[in-house]
This record gives C-alpha cells, structure tokens and sequence, in this order.
C-alpha cells in the first residue's frame, strides 16, 4: 500500500486508508469524516482540507482511533475529539469564554 505514495496526487488519501488498515488490527471499524460543522459521514476519497478523518470501531469497547486531524479543528470537531477520543463529556470551563 506504501509504495502507492510515490507519483499520486492523493497521497493523503493512500496514507488515511494504510492508517485505517494499521487500525483494524486493534479494532474492525470503519472510517468515519467529521466536517467543520460537526456532520459525520462515511468516509470517501479525496480527502477536503480541514476534515477530521476517525476509525470507528464495530466493539463500543474498542478506542477510537485518529486517522487524520486538522492542525486546528472546528469547535464542532474538537468536541467530537473530546468525546470519542479523549472521553471527556462536558466543557472544559477553563477553555470556554464564558
């Protein structure tokens, strides 16, 4: 899969799916887009810049795994990453401007 890198224009792409592979061995799943705005979707080549790009797995017991990430996500994405990814559910007051 690697070697596909060289020469392609969706490199990004090559490289999110080696990572979904390296994933299923923790844990089958799927490959799941979250846009700006927090809407899920099932993931599909090309990747859109600032998408967040997670592996969903089948078992609820499994972790949620990061496939790709913005530099600065969305406030609708970071929410999304603190709630599958680092199991935090509520606000971080010190974070929030109220």
């Amino acid at each position: 899969m690697l070697p596909q890198l060289a020469g392609t224009e969706d490199a990004m792409g090559v490289w999110i799916n080696y990572g979904a592979t390296i994933a299923g061995f923790t844990a089958a799943g799927r490959l799941v887009s979250i846009d700006a705005t927090g809407r899920a979707a099932a993931f599909a080549l090309p990747v859109c810049e600032g998408t967040l790009v997670l592996h969903v797995p089948d078992d609820a017991a499994a972790p949620v795994l990061i496939a790709a990430a913005p530099a600065t996500p969305a406030p609708a994405q970071q929410a999304t990453l603190d709630l599958l990814v680092n199991g935090r559910l509520g606000l971080d007051h010190a974070d929030s401007d109220y």
